[in-house]
């Protein structure tokens, strides 16, 4: 199943920043939580309420949540394939975290923080079992086991708690990012762009095969030298690089992940490596324009397949 590991990390750190502020059964302390940074804003986490309800809204409208109940949510959760939808990319959620982010570094919202993360609840919290799942990611070979566990901890009824509600927004937003920003971006969908017969036949093949083998252009290779093929191939085509990612259903998710994450770094890198050769300056550091022209050497050009 297709997922970004660079997003699952997003996900973690989210979990992390949070976690360790512990919970109990009537969700004492997400409460005690979200205060802290309710009461950080000026008006009171006002707009973060609406910022939640709107994205819970757009889910609705289009019938990807039945309604507001806990036991919708839970069907989001059944089978990982709902978590993918370009619908969900921009439920506005993660971007106006983005910007309160600087009201929420103050004294006061620490030592509240502080408060909540001393309480004894933290031990025993689901928030904690949480964390623990997400550190272990890499062990998850199928992302159905990984949602099915996730279950295992939140509960239908926990879902409407706007801490819960504003973890699965962020997830699904995290989940379907694209390259936005030249650094979490995700595989674009296959269908995103048209290439030729042409260009197909001169792209750069990489296939993983229900037997966990890898290839690339058809020769067998080990899963820790696609980075630096990658790289190798991007340096020298550029702007006419093509990448065709084929993956049969069966392959190992862990494998899928792996090679994935190693796509996106290689792009990454190829990117950032030019930014300091052109500019002497990280590529995050850019103009935007800057950013543009870079992007535009090494535009990502990827068609993602699947075998049934």
């Amino acid at each position: 199943m297709r997922i970004n590991i660079k997003s699952l990390l997003i996900l973690g750190l989210l979990f992390a920043f949070t976690a360790a502020f512990g919970q109990d059964k009537t969700l004492e302390t997400e409460t005690a939580f979200m205060n802290c940074v309710y009461e950080a804003l000026p008006d009171k986490g006002a707009k973060f309420k609406e910022v939640l309800d709107t994205a819970e809204k757009k889910l609705i409208k289009i019938k990807y949540l039945k309604d507001a109940k806990g036991e919708s949510y839970v069907e989001i959760y059944k089978d990982i394939r709902n978590m993918f939808s370009p619908e969900l990319k921009d439920l506005g959620v993660a971007t106006y975290m983005a910007e309160i982010q600087g009201q929420l570094s103050n004294l006061e919202t620490s030592k509240c923080m502080e408060a909540v993360f001393g309480s004894p609840k933290f031990e025993n919290s689901k928030l904690s079992k949480m964390l623990v799942l997400i550190q272990s990611i890499a062990k998850y070979e199928d992302g159905e086991t990984l949602t099915n566990d996730i279950l295992k901890i939140v509960k239908p009824e926990d879902f409407t708690h706007d801490y819960y509600r504003m973890t699965t927004f962020t997830m699904l937003e995290a989940m379907n990012q694209v390259d936005d920003s030249g650094i979490n971006f995700e595989l674009p969908d296959k269908d995103e762009e048209e290439f030729t017969e042409e260009e197909l036949k001169n792209a750069f093949k990489i296939e993983i095969f229900e037997d966990q083998k890898v290839t690339l252009n058809n020769e067998e290779v080990a899963i820790d030298a696609i980075k630096s093929k990658v790289k190798k191939y991007l340096k020298k085509n550029k702007a006419e690089s093509i990448l065709i990612f084929k993956s049969d259903r069966a392959a190992n998710y862990k494998n899928f992940m792996t090679i994935q994450s190693q796509i996106v770094t290689a792009f990454e890198e190829v990117r950032e490596e030019l930014a300091q050769e052109k500019y002497k300056t990280p590529f995050e550091s850019l103009t935007e324009s800057q950013k543009e022209e870079i992007k535009n050497i090494y535009p990502l050009r990827i068609k993602e397949d699947y075998e049934e």
